[in-house]
Protein backbone atom coordinates (compact mmCIF):
# COMPACT_ATOMS: atom_id res chain seq x y z
CA UNK A 1 0.00 0.00 0.00
CA UNK A 2 2.97 2.34 0.47
CA UNK A 3 3.57 2.20 -3.28
CA UNK A 4 0.56 4.49 -3.85
CA UNK A 5 2.30 7.50 -2.35
CA UNK A 6 5.27 9.53 -3.68
CA UNK A 7 8.51 8.98 -1.84
CA UNK A 8 7.49 5.57 -0.50
CA UNK A 9 10.13 3.29 0.92
CA UNK A 10 11.66 1.65 -2.13
CA UNK A 11 15.19 0.30 -2.41
CA UNK A 12 15.10 1.19 -6.12
CA UNK A 13 14.85 4.88 -5.12
CA UNK A 14 17.34 5.24 -2.34
CA UNK A 15 17.16 9.04 -1.99
CA UNK A 16 13.42 9.28 -1.49
CA UNK A 17 13.54 6.29 0.88
CA UNK A 18 16.07 7.93 3.17
CA UNK A 19 14.02 11.15 3.31
CA UNK A 20 10.79 9.28 4.13
CA UNK A 21 12.18 6.97 6.84
CA UNK A 22 12.15 9.60 9.65
CA UNK A 23 8.48 10.34 8.86
CA UNK A 24 7.61 6.65 9.13
CA UNK A 25 9.50 6.32 12.41
CA UNK A 26 7.70 9.40 13.78
CA UNK A 27 4.39 7.88 12.73
CA UNK A 28 5.22 4.60 14.48
CA UNK A 29 6.20 6.48 17.63
CA UNK A 30 2.89 8.37 17.58
CA UNK A 31 0.98 5.11 17.16
CA UNK A 32 2.89 3.54 20.05
CA UNK A 33 2.16 6.57 22.23
CA UNK A 34 -1.53 6.29 21.41
CA UNK A 35 -1.47 2.56 22.24
CA UNK A 36 0.34 3.16 25.53
CA UNK A 37 -2.03 6.00 26.38
CA UNK A 38 -4.98 3.74 25.58
CA UNK A 39 -3.56 0.99 27.78
CA UNK A 40 -3.09 3.40 30.70
CA UNK A 41 -6.62 4.73 30.23
CA UNK A 42 -7.98 1.19 30.09
CA UNK A 43 -6.10 0.26 33.26
CA UNK A 44 -7.37 3.34 35.07
CA UNK A 45 -10.99 2.88 33.98
CA UNK A 46 -10.86 -0.88 34.62
CA UNK A 47 -9.19 -0.66 38.03
CA UNK A 48 -12.49 -0.81 39.87
CA UNK A 49 -13.41 -4.00 38.02
CA UNK A 50 -9.98 -5.51 38.64
CA UNK A 51 -10.23 -4.85 42.38
CA UNK A 52 -13.75 -6.26 42.47
CA UNK A 53 -12.66 -9.41 40.65
CA UNK A 54 -9.65 -9.84 42.97
CA UNK A 55 -11.77 -9.55 46.12
CA UNK A 56 -14.27 -12.09 44.82
CA UNK A 57 -11.60 -14.53 43.64
CA UNK A 58 -9.26 -14.51 46.63
CA UNK A 59 -12.03 -14.03 49.20
CA UNK A 60 -13.81 -17.10 47.87
CA UNK A 61 -10.59 -19.12 47.94
CA UNK A 62 -9.89 -18.21 51.57
CA UNK A 63 -13.41 -18.71 52.96
CA UNK A 64 -14.31 -21.64 50.66
CA UNK A 65 -17.67 -19.94 50.09
CA UNK A 66 -18.88 -17.44 47.50
CA UNK A 67 -17.75 -13.84 48.06
CA UNK A 68 -19.53 -11.14 46.04
CA UNK A 69 -18.96 -7.39 45.65
CA UNK A 70 -21.60 -4.91 44.48
CA UNK A 71 -19.43 -1.89 43.70
CA UNK A 72 -15.83 -0.66 43.84
CA UNK A 73 -14.63 2.90 43.29
CA UNK A 74 -10.90 3.68 43.43
CA UNK A 75 -9.35 7.17 43.12
CA UNK A 76 -5.67 6.76 42.29
CA UNK A 77 -5.05 10.51 42.44
CA UNK A 78 -5.57 10.74 46.19
CA UNK A 79 -5.33 7.08 47.20
CA UNK A 80 -8.93 6.81 48.38
CA UNK A 81 -11.32 3.98 47.69
CA UNK A 82 -14.81 2.78 48.51
CA UNK A 83 -16.21 -0.75 48.34
CA UNK A 84 -19.87 -1.50 48.96
CA UNK A 85 -21.98 -4.60 49.22
CA UNK A 86 -19.43 -7.29 50.09
CA UNK A 87 -21.22 -10.50 51.01
CA UNK A 88 -19.78 -13.80 52.22
CA UNK A 89 -22.03 -16.80 51.64
CA UNK A 90 -22.75 -19.34 54.36
CA UNK A 91 -20.93 -22.69 54.19
CA UNK A 92 -22.98 -25.71 53.13
CA UNK A 93 -25.33 -27.03 55.81
CA UNK A 94 -26.71 -23.66 56.95
CA UNK A 95 -30.00 -22.04 56.04
CA UNK A 96 -29.23 -18.32 55.87
CA UNK A 97 -27.76 -17.30 52.50
CA UNK A 98 -25.02 -15.16 54.09
CA UNK A 99 -22.58 -15.38 56.96
CA UNK A 100 -21.47 -11.74 56.57
CA UNK A 101 -22.44 -8.63 54.70
CA UNK A 102 -19.90 -5.86 55.16
CA UNK A 103 -21.92 -2.77 54.32
CA UNK A 104 -19.57 -0.03 53.13
CA UNK A 105 -15.78 -0.02 53.30
CA UNK A 106 -13.61 3.08 52.85
CA UNK A 107 -9.85 2.98 52.43
CA UNK A 108 -6.99 5.46 52.32
CA UNK A 109 -3.67 4.43 50.80
CA UNK A 110 -0.37 6.28 51.13
CA UNK A 111 0.22 6.61 47.37
CA UNK A 112 3.87 7.56 47.93
CA UNK A 113 4.47 3.93 49.01
CA UNK A 114 2.91 2.24 45.96
CA UNK A 115 6.35 1.57 44.47
CA UNK A 116 7.93 0.62 47.80
CA UNK A 117 7.88 -2.32 50.18
CA UNK A 118 5.78 -2.38 52.24
CA UNK A 119 2.79 -0.56 50.77
CA UNK A 120 1.13 1.47 53.52
CA UNK A 121 -2.65 1.57 53.88
CA UNK A 122 -3.45 4.40 56.27
CA UNK A 123 -6.97 3.24 57.10
CA UNK A 124 -9.62 0.65 56.34
CA UNK A 125 -13.04 1.61 57.74
CA UNK A 126 -15.86 -0.95 57.69
CA UNK A 127 -19.25 0.63 58.41
CA UNK A 128 -22.41 -1.25 59.44
CA UNK A 129 -21.49 -4.88 58.86
CA UNK A 130 -24.13 -7.54 59.48
CA UNK A 131 -23.13 -10.94 60.84
CA UNK A 132 -25.55 -13.85 60.58
CA UNK A 133 -24.55 -16.33 63.26
CA UNK A 134 -26.24 -19.70 62.91
CA UNK A 135 -26.20 -22.97 64.83
CA UNK A 136 -27.67 -25.77 62.74
CA UNK A 137 -29.49 -28.91 63.90
CA UNK A 138 -26.21 -30.81 64.28
CA UNK A 139 -24.89 -28.16 66.68
CA UNK A 140 -22.35 -26.71 64.24
CA UNK A 141 -21.86 -22.92 64.08
CA UNK A 142 -21.27 -21.26 60.71
CA UNK A 143 -18.61 -18.89 62.06
CA UNK A 144 -16.60 -21.84 63.36
CA UNK A 145 -16.75 -23.49 59.93
CA UNK A 146 -15.62 -20.26 58.23
CA UNK A 147 -12.80 -19.83 60.72
CA UNK A 148 -11.59 -23.38 60.09
CA UNK A 149 -11.69 -22.72 56.33
CA UNK A 150 -9.56 -19.60 56.73
CA UNK A 151 -7.10 -21.39 59.00
CA UNK A 152 -6.63 -24.17 56.44
CA UNK A 153 -6.26 -21.74 53.54
CA UNK A 154 -3.73 -19.54 55.35
CA UNK A 155 -1.49 -21.52 57.72
CA UNK A 156 -0.24 -19.55 60.70
CA UNK A 157 3.42 -18.67 61.00
CA UNK A 158 5.05 -20.95 63.64
CA UNK A 159 5.30 -19.34 67.06
CA UNK A 160 8.58 -17.53 67.59
CA UNK A 161 9.43 -17.41 63.91
CA UNK A 162 10.36 -13.93 62.79
CA UNK A 163 8.85 -12.37 59.71
CA UNK A 164 10.96 -12.88 56.62
CA UNK A 165 12.78 -9.84 55.23
CA UNK A 166 10.67 -7.75 52.92
CA UNK A 167 11.00 -8.87 49.32
CA UNK A 168 12.05 -6.46 46.57
CA UNK A 169 9.28 -4.64 44.73
CA UNK A 170 7.61 -6.68 41.97
CA UNK A 171 9.04 -9.94 43.28
CA UNK A 172 6.67 -12.33 44.97
CA UNK A 173 3.61 -11.17 46.83
CA UNK A 174 3.26 -7.53 47.91
CA UNK A 175 3.71 -6.76 51.59
CA UNK A 176 1.26 -4.44 53.28
CA UNK A 177 0.93 -2.43 56.46
CA UNK A 178 -2.49 -1.30 57.67
CA UNK A 179 -2.18 1.58 60.13
CA UNK A 180 -5.82 1.44 61.30
CA UNK A 181 -8.54 -1.14 60.69
CA UNK A 182 -11.92 -0.12 62.09
CA UNK A 183 -15.25 -1.97 62.23
CA UNK A 184 -18.21 -0.15 63.76
CA UNK A 185 -22.02 0.01 63.91
CA UNK A 186 -22.24 -3.73 63.28
CA UNK A 187 -25.20 -5.97 64.06
CA UNK A 188 -25.44 -9.70 64.77
CA UNK A 189 -28.45 -11.90 64.11
CA UNK A 190 -28.19 -15.31 65.74
CA UNK A 191 -30.42 -18.19 64.58
CA UNK A 192 -30.56 -21.48 66.48
CA UNK A 193 -32.14 -24.45 64.73
CA UNK A 194 -32.72 -26.35 67.99
CA UNK A 195 -34.87 -23.45 69.21
CA UNK A 196 -37.16 -23.74 66.18
CA UNK A 197 -35.03 -21.16 64.38
CA UNK A 198 -35.45 -18.63 67.16
CA UNK A 199 -33.74 -15.34 66.24
CA UNK A 200 -31.70 -13.33 68.75
CA UNK A 201 -30.10 -9.97 67.96
CA UNK A 202 -27.27 -7.95 69.45
CA UNK A 203 -24.80 -5.24 68.46
CA UNK A 204 -21.22 -5.94 67.39
CA UNK A 205 -18.79 -4.00 69.60
CA UNK A 206 -16.53 -1.54 67.82
CA UNK A 207 -13.26 -3.13 66.71
CA UNK A 208 -10.09 -1.16 66.01
CA UNK A 209 -6.78 -2.78 65.08
CA UNK A 210 -3.55 -0.82 64.61
CA UNK A 211 -0.32 -1.35 62.73
CA UNK A 212 -1.25 -4.67 61.16
CA UNK A 213 1.69 -6.15 59.30
CA UNK A 214 4.34 -4.64 61.59
CA UNK A 215 7.32 -2.69 60.34
CA UNK A 216 8.17 -4.89 57.36
CA UNK A 217 4.59 -5.61 56.32
CA UNK A 218 2.69 -8.85 55.81
CA UNK A 219 1.28 -10.58 52.76
CA UNK A 220 -2.40 -9.99 51.99
CA UNK A 221 -3.11 -13.59 53.04
CA UNK A 222 -1.47 -13.11 56.45
CA UNK A 223 -3.43 -9.90 57.01
CA UNK A 224 -6.65 -11.62 55.97
CA UNK A 225 -6.02 -14.30 58.58
CA UNK A 226 -5.30 -11.79 61.35
CA UNK A 227 -8.40 -9.72 60.58
CA UNK A 228 -10.66 -12.76 60.14
CA UNK A 229 -9.56 -14.24 63.48
CA UNK A 230 -10.23 -11.00 65.36
CA UNK A 231 -13.54 -10.25 63.65
CA UNK A 232 -14.89 -13.78 64.15
CA UNK A 233 -13.79 -13.79 67.81
CA UNK A 234 -15.47 -10.41 68.31
CA UNK A 235 -18.68 -11.83 66.87
CA UNK A 236 -18.45 -15.01 68.98
CA UNK A 237 -17.91 -12.97 72.16
CA UNK A 238 -20.96 -10.86 71.35
CA UNK A 239 -23.06 -13.96 70.70
CA UNK A 240 -21.88 -15.48 74.00
CA UNK A 241 -23.46 -12.52 75.80
CA UNK A 242 -26.83 -13.54 74.35
CA UNK A 243 -26.65 -16.54 76.71
CA UNK A 244 -27.86 -19.01 74.11
CA UNK A 245 -27.12 -21.82 76.57
CA UNK A 246 -29.90 -20.51 78.79
CA UNK A 247 -32.39 -20.70 75.91
CA UNK A 248 -31.21 -24.19 75.02
CA UNK A 249 -31.70 -25.37 78.61
CA UNK A 250 -35.14 -23.80 78.73
CA UNK A 251 -36.09 -25.48 75.47
CA UNK A 252 -34.73 -28.84 76.64
CA UNK A 253 -36.69 -28.58 79.89
CA UNK A 254 -39.83 -27.61 77.98
CA UNK A 255 -39.52 -30.63 75.70
CA UNK A 256 -38.91 -32.99 78.65
CA UNK A 257 -42.10 -31.77 80.32
CA UNK A 258 -44.01 -32.09 77.08
CA UNK A 259 -42.86 -35.69 76.78
CA UNK A 260 -43.82 -36.42 80.41
CA UNK A 261 -47.30 -34.94 79.86
CA UNK A 262 -47.74 -36.94 76.70
CA UNK A 263 -46.84 -40.22 78.39
CA UNK A 264 -49.03 -39.41 81.42
CA UNK A 265 -52.00 -38.75 79.15
CA UNK A 266 -51.40 -42.06 77.40
CA UNK A 267 -51.22 -43.94 80.71
CA UNK A 268 -54.39 -42.30 82.10
CA UNK A 269 -56.19 -43.08 78.86
CA UNK A 270 -55.08 -46.68 79.18
CA UNK A 271 -56.16 -47.01 82.84
CA UNK A 272 -59.40 -45.00 82.82
CA UNK A 273 -60.44 -45.34 79.23
CA UNK A 274 -62.01 -42.60 77.09
CA UNK A 275 -63.87 -39.81 78.82
CA UNK A 276 -63.52 -39.26 82.60
CA UNK A 277 -61.69 -35.97 81.86
CA UNK A 278 -62.42 -34.50 85.31
CA UNK A 279 -60.85 -37.51 87.01
CA UNK A 280 -57.83 -37.35 84.71
CA UNK A 281 -57.34 -33.62 85.39
CA UNK A 282 -57.60 -34.22 89.15
CA UNK A 283 -54.91 -36.92 89.02
CA UNK A 284 -52.66 -34.71 86.91
CA UNK A 285 -53.05 -31.90 89.47
CA UNK A 286 -52.06 -34.28 92.26
CA UNK A 287 -48.92 -35.13 90.27
CA UNK A 288 -48.13 -31.46 89.71
CA UNK A 289 -48.94 -31.63 86.01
Amino acid sequence: RLARYPGHLDYRKGTNSMKTAPKLILGLVLILLLLVGGAVYYLYTSLDGLVEAAIEKYGSEVTQTEVRVDKVHIQLTDGSGAISGISVANPAGFRDPHAFTLGRIRTRIDISTLTQTPIVIDEVHVKAPAIFYEINKTGMANLNVLKDNVMRAIPARPAGKKAEPAEPVNQGEPRLVIRRFIVEAGQIKATIARLDDKVLKTGLPRLELRNLGGKGGSTPQELARQISERLIKQAQDAVARLDIEKYLKQEASKRVHQEIDKRLDQELEKQLGPGNQDTKDALKNLLGR
